[in-house]
C-alpha cells in the first residue's frame, strides 16, 4: 500500500514536471481565431525605464545622500506618440506634492498641458525621512508610487491607458562587534508605459486541455489594426509575434516557422478572424 501511494506522487509530479516544461512550440498553433473588440486593456509600450543599484563613491565618502537627491534620479521628460501626434510625459517630484500625481505631466506639441484622468494611484514616499545615513544601523526605507491615468487624443479620440510607478529602496549597514557584514545599499528604479485600452481578444485550443488567450494590440497606437501591430499570446506569460512577418519557435527538429494575418469579418470593424499560417 505504501509503495502504492508513493509511486502516484511520483507520477502526479512527473506530470507537473512534464506539463510545466511546455511552451508554444509544443502546439500546432495553425488555424483560424475569431476576434472580439475589448476596451479593458493596459499599457503594453515602454516609454521610459531606469534601474540603479549601489551607491556612488561621493555619498559613501559623504556617508549620507539625501531624499531630494534620490527623486532626481527618477525624474525624465520622454516623447511618446498616439495617431502620430506627438505628447511629452515629464515626471519631475522637486518641489510639488506626490498626492494626485502631481509629479506626472503630459504636454502637446503645442506645449499646451493636457488634462487627464486618474485612474489609480498608489502612494507612500510620505514614510521616508529628509536623508539616509549611510554609516549607522537605522531602519531599512521603502518609498514609491503608482499611477495609472487615462489619457484621449482629441483628434482621433483614441483612449490611452498611461502607467507610471517609481521605487525608492534603501538598506542600512549591517555590520556586527567584529566589523564584518554588508554595506548600505540603495536601489532606484522608474517606468512608465502607454497602451491603447481598445484591443482585440480570442482564444485559441491547441489541445483538449490547454487554452492560449490571444490579443492583438494596437502597437504605433494608430486606433487601426494593421502590420505595425503585435499579436500577444498568453501561455503561462506574455510573448509578443508580429502580424505578417514569419517567426519561428523551438529549436532543432521540433522548430516551425508561422506568418500571421488579420482580416475584418464585419463592416463596423468589431470583429476579425486571425489567419495562423505554418511555412515549414
Amino acid at each position: 500500500m505504501g509503495r502504492r501511494v508513493v509511486l502516484i506522487i511520483i507520477v502526479f509530479i512527473l506530470g507537473i514536471v512534464i506539463t510545466g516544461c511546455k511552451d508554444l512550440s509544443s502546439f500546432d498553433l495553425s488555424g483560424q481565431v475569431e476576434l472580439g473588440g475589448k476596451d479593458n486593456g493596459s499599457p503594453y509600450l515602454e516609454i521610459y525605464s531606469y534601474d540603479q543599484s549601489g551607491v556612488n563613491f561621493l555619498n559613501r565618502l559623504l556617508g549620507y545622500v539625501s531624499m531630494d537627491t534620490l527623486f532626481s534620479k527618477l525624474e525624465f521628460k520622454k516623447d511618446f506618440y498616439i495617431n502620430q501626434n506627438n505628447y511629452t510625459v515629464i515626471v519631475k517630484f522637486k518641489g510639488v506634492s506626490m498626492y494626485n500625481l502631481n509629479y506626472l505631466k503630459i504636454f502637446d506639441s503645442n506645449g499646451k498641458e493636457v488634462p487627464f484622468t486618474i485612474v489609480k494611484e498608489e502612494d507612500n514616499s510620505h514614510s521616508g525621512g529628509i536623508g539616509f545615513d549611510l554609516n549607522k544601523d537605522t531602519d531599512p526605507q521603502f518609498l514609491s508610487g503608482y499611477g495609472l491615468i487615462l489619457l484621449i487624443d482629441p483628434d482621433s479620440k483614441i483612449e490611452c491607458l498611461l502607467k507610471t510607478r517609481y521605487s525608492i529602496k534603501c538598506w542600512p549597514k549591517n555590520v556586527n562587534e567584529e566589523g564584518k557584514g554588508t554595506a548600505a545599499s540603495i536601489s532606484l528604479s522608474t517606468q512608465t508605459s502607454i497602451g491603447n485600452r481598445y484591443y482585440l481578444h480570442g482564444i485559441r485550443n491547441p489541445s483538449p486541455k490547454e487554452t492560449l488567450k490571444i490579443n492583438v494590440l494596437d502597437w504605433n497606437i494608430d486606433g487601426v489594426f494593421n502590420d505595425e501591430d503585435m499579436v500577444q499570446i498568453y501561455y503561462g506569460k506574455n510573448h509578443l509575434f508580429p502580424l505578417n512577418k514569419k517567426f519561428k519557435l523551438g529549436s532543432g527538429d521540433k522548430q516551425k516557422e508561422y506568418v500571421m494575418n488579420l482580416k475584418q469579418d464585419d463592416e463596423e470593424g468589431n470583429k476579425y478572424i486571425l489567419n495562423i499560417n505554418k511555412t515549414q
